[in-house]
C-alpha cells in the first residue's frame, strides 16, 4: 500500500500509532486480525484503507481547524457502511491535528448518553493524545506531570486556583498536601460517577469537562474531540425521559458556551436520524417547560436545534462499483506484504462481480476478501 510511511518520532501517540513502522509484518498481520473480526485497523493504516470518504475527512478538517461555524459533526449510514470506520479516522486526524480525543459507545451501560455523569469518567479512560504514550486522561496526566510538561501544568493551576476546583487541587498536589490518589479520583471523574443524576450534576459535569479542555490547552492541545458511536441506540431506551436526557447531553457537548474547545463527532443509522428530528420538537417543548432544567442547558440545546437545522446530517457515503473495487485491492496488498507475499495479485472475476452488489456492506466486502486470501493461501 504505497499510502503507508513509518510513523515519525513525536507523531501521533497515544496507542492510536505508536508502531515502528507501518510496514512492519507482524503488525500488518494484527491488523489483518482486526479487520476480520469487523474491527477497524489503527491509525495510518486505517487512513490508508479509507475509500470514498475525500467529502467526510474535509468537512471534518474544516471542523478541527475552527473552519467551521459549528464544532460538532453528525453522520448518518447503514449498518456495515463505514460509520465505525469514519470514528477511527477521525481519531487519527484529529490526533494528528493536536487535539486530545476521547470515544464512546453509545449502545453500553457505561456509555449511556443519558447519564453524563456516568459516561464522563468512561469516556475520560480512553482519552489518547500526540503529547503522550499512554491512554486515559489519569494515566496521560501521570505521564505528563513525571515528564516534560509539569512546567506548563504548574502554571496553569497557579493561575487558576483561585476559580476551578482542578487547579486548586494540582497546587495542592505540587505542595504535598493532596495524595495522588485523591487527585486520580476527582481527574477521572470516578467521584462524579458514583453519583444520581440531576441537573446540578449535570452542571457539575459540564464544568469539570470545561477544567480538564483547560489543562489539555495548557498542555499544548487545541482541545478535546469526542467521538461516540451508535447513537441510535438511544431509541432502545425505555423511557421519553431517557430521550430527553440523552438528546440535552448531545446539545451540551455541541453547543455550551463552557465547552468551546470541544469538538463532538457522532455516528447514527438513517433511521436514527429521522427518529431524532421527529423527536426534537416535542423534547425541546418539554425540556423548555421543565423549572428544573437550568436555563444554562436550554439555551445550549436551542442552539443545537438551529444549527441542526441548518447544517444538518452528514451521509457516511455508499461505495460504487469502481470504489469497492478498489478496496478490495488494497485489501490484497496489504495482506500480502503482511505476509510476505511478492507476487502481483488481483481479483479474480467472480469477485469482482460479486464485489460490485450494492446489497453487500463494507464491512462484509473486507471479509470476503479476506476469506478469499486465506483460503488461495
Amino acid at each position: 500500500i504505497g499510502a503507508i510511511t513509518p510513523v515519525q518520532p513525536g507523531g501521533e501517540v497515544g496507542g492510536i500509532v505508536k508502531e515502528p513502522s507501518l510496514n512492519s509484518p507482524a503488525w500488518l498481520r494484527t491488523q489483518l486480525g482486526r479487520l476480520k473480526a469487523g474491527i477497524p485497523p489503527d491509525g495510518g493504516l486505517l487512513a490508508a484503507l479509507t475509500v470514498g470518504m475525500d467529502d467526510l475527512q474535509e468537512k471534518l478538517c474544516r471542523v478541527l481547524d475552527g473552519r467551521n461555524s459549528v464544532r460538532w459533526l453528525a453522520v448518518a449510514g447503514e449498518f456495515g457502511e463505514g460509520k465505525s470506520h469514519f470514528i477511527g479516522l477521525a481519531r487519527h486526524l484529529a490526533c494528528g491535528k493536536g487535539w486530545a480525543v476521547c470515544s464512546l459507545v453509545a449502545n453500553t451501560a457505561d456509555g449511556s448518553l443519558a447519564q453524563p455523569q456516568r459516561h464522563l469518567q468512561f469516556a475520560l479512560d480512553t482519552m489518547v493524545s500526540p503529547h503522550g504514550y499512554a491512554v486515559g486522561i489519569v494515566e496521560l496526566f501521570t505521564e505528563w506531570w513525571n515528564g516534560l510538561l509539569r512546567p506548563q501544568i504548574s502554571r496553569w493551576a497557579t493561575a487558576n486556583a483561585g476559580t476551578l476546583s482542578l487547579a486548586s487541587d494540582l497546587v495542592l498536589l505540587e505542595r504535598g498536601s493532596l495524595e495522588f490518589d485523591t487527585l486520580r479520583e476527582s481527574l477521572g471523574a470516578k467521584l462524579l460517577g458514583a453519583r444520581t443524576g440531576n441537573p446540578l450534576y449535570r452542571r457539575a459535569v459540564c464544568h469539570h469537562l470545561a477544567q480538564i479542555i483547560g489543562l489539555l490547552k495548557a498542555t499544548g492541545h487545541r482541545g478535546l474531540v469526542l467521538l461516540i458511536d451508535e447513537v441510535e441506540s438511544i431509541f432502545r431506551l425505555a423511557t421519553s425521559r431517557s430521550w430527553t436526557a440523552t438528546l440535552r447531553s448531545l446539545g451540551t457537548y455541541c453547543c455550551d458556551p463552557l465547552l468551546p474547545n470541544l469538538v463532538l463527532v457522532f455516528v447514527a443509522t438513517p433511521q436514527a436520524r429521522q427518529e431524532i428530528q421527529a423527536e426534537f420538537p416535542r423534547i425541546v417543548q418539554e425540556i423548555e417547560s421543565q423549572v428544573s432544567t437550568p436555563e444554562e442547558e436550554k439555551l445550549a440545546l436551542r442552539g443545537f436545534v438551529k444549527q441542526l437545522d441548518r447544517f444538518g446530517w452528514n451521509e457516511c457515503p455508499q461505495l460504487d462499483v469502481d470504489q469497492r473495487i478498489a478496496l478490495g485491492q488494497r485489501i490484497i496488498d496489504l495482506y500480502n506484504r503482511a505476509n510476505g507475499i511478492g507476487a502481483l495479485m488481483t481479483l479474480p472475476p467472480q469477485m469482482r462481480v460479486w464485489l460490485s452488489r450494492r446489497d453487500v456492506p463494507v464491512r462484509q466486502v473486507v471479509r470476503t476478501v479476506l476469506a478469499w486470501l486465506d483460503s488461495y493461501a
